[in-house]
């Protein structure tokens, strides 16, 4: 017996992170339709499947995605507030913006009044901005964070990335900037060991080269060519939603576990020996 394409499908865009939404809502109908057709033990094979991939993504959950962390009341509490305080656009108390050591702001949450306020917290490790604060105009208040070491940022209305050239001490990075053509600041990050960027305009990824401690790249809508990342670290290289990406630099990274390409159109692939390829989607040669 075998299982639906689309849980097979969704169970592989599970595995690598993709929104499942929209796959739901295209798919949906066609799933009920099949689904009912099942038998016992089609049924019984999907749920155990299921219950499969759970496991093993609480397992593997990356580190990199969340800027949380468990932590102590007093420094919970402090975060809180400071987080009420920026979204009233009132003044942070400095014994508080000075307790605080990470703040996630989902969308719905609403808006900061005023971004500059950020910079009050000096000890900040963890920061994640939702898309729902795209309306910056500048991230320059970012570079004046020294002490971050995970960062979720959506400036898709951001040009200039330079102001995260002084992050030295970034190891994890998710960065929306679909306006971004030069990427070189990133460079800079010497730390950074996880990366996922989404940098439509950005056609040149030499930058990433700099970038010799990676052990996870994920990038998204980025056309180019796959620079040599001089390191023997990088793991797993994920590619998402790219129409004409050139792997033949691939042959360089000796530590390659896994290439996972989402609906990418992709050329120069050459023999990776014993790495994992998982093709999803439209994915294929041009």
């Amino acid at each position: 017996s075998k299982l639906p394409d689309v849980i097979v499908r969704t169970a592989a865009l599970i595995r690598v992170g993709t929104d499942l939404g929209q796959v739901w809502l295209e798919e949906w109908s066609a799933f009920k339709r099949r689904v009912r057709h099942l038998a016992y033990d089609q049924i019984r094979g999907l749920a155990d499947a299921l219950e499969q991939t759970a496991v093993s993504l609480s397992r593997r959950r990356p580190a990199n995605i969340s800027v949380e962390r468990q932590q102590d009341p007093d420094i919970e509490a402090a975060e809180k507030e400071i987080k009420r305080l920026l979204l009233a656009g009132a003044e942070l108390p400095d014994e508080l913006a000075t307790k605080v050591r990470s703040l996630v702001f989902r969308k719905g949450d609403g808006k900061i009044k005023r971004s500059g306020d950020l910079i009050l917290l000096r000890n900040l490790e963890g920061l994640r901005l939702n898309r729902s604060f795209a309306d910056f105009q500048q991230i320059s208040f970012v570079g004046q964070l020294p002490k971050l070491k995970r960062l979720k940022l959506f400036a898709n209305l951001e040009t200039d990335l330079s102001p995260l050239k002084e992050l030295k001490n970034l190891t994890n990075l998710y960065l929306q900037a679909s306006r971004a053509d030069d990427l070189s600041p990133l460079g800079e990050l010497k730390n950074l060991t996880n990366l996922d960027l989404q940098a439509s305009h950005a056609d040149d990824l030499s930058p990433l080269a700099g970038l010799t401690n990676l052990e996870s790249l994920t990038i998204q809508n980025v056309n180019g060519i796959i620079p040599v990342l001089p390191n023997k670290f990088l793991k797993t290289l994920t590619i998402e939603n790219s129409k004409n990406i050139d792997l033949a630099s691939l042959e360089n990274f000796p530590a390659l576990e896994k290439l996972v390409l989402v609906n990418t159109r992709y050329r120069n692939l050459p023999p990776l020996g014993s790495t994992r390829i998982d093709l999803i989607g439209q994915s294929k040669p041009r």
